[in-house]
């Protein structure tokens, strides 16, 4: 039997709220730029971005393999 949190399909599309960052970004300084290597939809992507950082993203559902691929620069 498949655990609750999974459909049929096995899918494992659980995005975190932009709330989320709220307690860790006082620790990033804003002249990183950030890859977020599992984006989704991009709600943390979009969430960094209003609050003035630099971000790249990737997802493997869209071809960005984190561990075959370097984020741009």
């Amino acid at each position: 039997m498949l655990p609750l949190i999974m459909n049929k399909k096995g899918s494992d599309n659980f995005q975190t709220p932009p709330i989320g960052l709220n307690p860790l970004l006082q620790f990033v300084p804003k002249d990183w730029i950030i890859w977020e290597s599992a984006c989704g939809n991009g709600n943390l992507v979009r969430e960094m971005i209003n609050q003035g950082y630099k971000v790249n993203s990737s997802d493997i559902l869209t071809g960005g393999d984190y561990f075959l691929s370097e984020p741009d620069s």
